[in-house]
């Protein structure tokens, strides 16, 4: 490996520093975040964290690996990405992504979305971008910058909270209210004194008597793990979430196979003076346990 040091581009200026080493220098979100907390990522001279936003002429001081050689992705699993495909234009792409396959790369992490992005130009000159990201035990909506233009400006909707997000999620228990508002911190990770404000709407769409429920969350707030971590909160984890609750009678009956049961639902958001309102249909181990629990009948609008 060697010490490398590099300008930003004027087309690479307000982007994310993690985003720049993984085009520039191959680097996973890991590595980036880990070597910039041992401050052995610097810009213009300074220890900067992985997340923070560069800008034209700046200097990037970084280590060169040697990892630049091509990930084989198999055909099969670009075929299967590309069969999720549920919105296509000039700007982004939208997924409806599969429980188990990872956003992106990290450790344990084989293969990603994201290492099949260089295979979904289709007609454009750029490989698409990743501007958010979802858990890999979490289905559902997942878009991508088709542009470095449409990356900023789709990235500055998430900053910004002007992307409207509903999530689908099936609960052990019932909440004592069937509409409300969660507002309870959560920890930062890898720290152990920082709580961040998080806020989370929801509403039962149906329930089996005080066993299983399906809730609809709206997020106000975009922190790590928020509506699991919301849901264990008023005491109905979600099915299959062995992180933030625990296996009982109801995930014993769906057999859950290590599945989790929440599902991004739907975005509503304006690009470009046009208004998306994207939804990805349920996934078919969500709608089986709909049917076998008897939950399906009140909720033919969502599935």
């Amino acid at each position: 490996m060697e010490i490398k040091r590099e300008k930003v581009s004027d087309q690479e200026d307000n982007v994310r520093l993690d985003s720049w080493l993984r085009r520039n220098a191959s680097y996973t979100f890991a590595m980036s975040a880990k070597l910039a907390r041992k401050g052995q990522i610097r810009v213009d001279g300074k220890r900067i964290k992985s997340s923070t936003r560069i800008f034209s002429g700046q200097e990037i001081k970084f280590l060169e690996f040697d990892i630049k050689k091509e990930k084989y992705v198999p055909q099969a699993f670009i075929e299967q990405i590309t069969e999720t495909i549920i919105e296509i234009n000039d700007d982004f792409i939208a997924f409806n992504k599969p429980c188990g396959i990872a956003t992106q790369g990290g450790t344990k992490i084989n293969i990603s979305l994201d290492d099949a992005l260089k295979y979904l130009k289709f007609d454009s000159e750029d490989t698409p971008r990743l501007v958010h990201r979802i858990d890999k035990e979490t289905s559902g909506i997942l878009i991508v910058a088709r542009n470095l233009k449409a990356a900023k400006q789709i990235s500055e909707l998430f900053k910004k909270r002007e992307i409207s997000k509903s999530y689908i999620a099936l609960a052990q228990r019932t909440p004592k209210l069937k509409s409300g508002i969660i507002n309870a911190t959560i920890q930062k990770k890898h720290t152990e004194d920082v709580f961040l404000d998080a806020k989370t709407r929801y509403e039962v769409l149906d329930y089996l008597k005080e066993s299983a429920s399906l809730i609809q969350f709206t997020p106000e707030t975009g922190r790590m793990h928020q509506i699991r971590i919301h849901a264990a909160h008023i005491n109905c984890p979600i099915i299959g979430d062995l992180k933030y609750g625990k296996e009982d009678d109801i995930c014993k009956f769906l057999n859950i196979e290590n599945r989790l049961y929440l599902h991004a639902h739907k975005m509503i958001f304006e690009l470009n003076g046009k208004t998306f309102d994207i939804k990805a249909d349920l996934p078919k181990h969500f709608k089986d346990a709909l049917h076998k629990l008897g939950l399906a009948c009140n909720v033919r609008h969502i599935i």
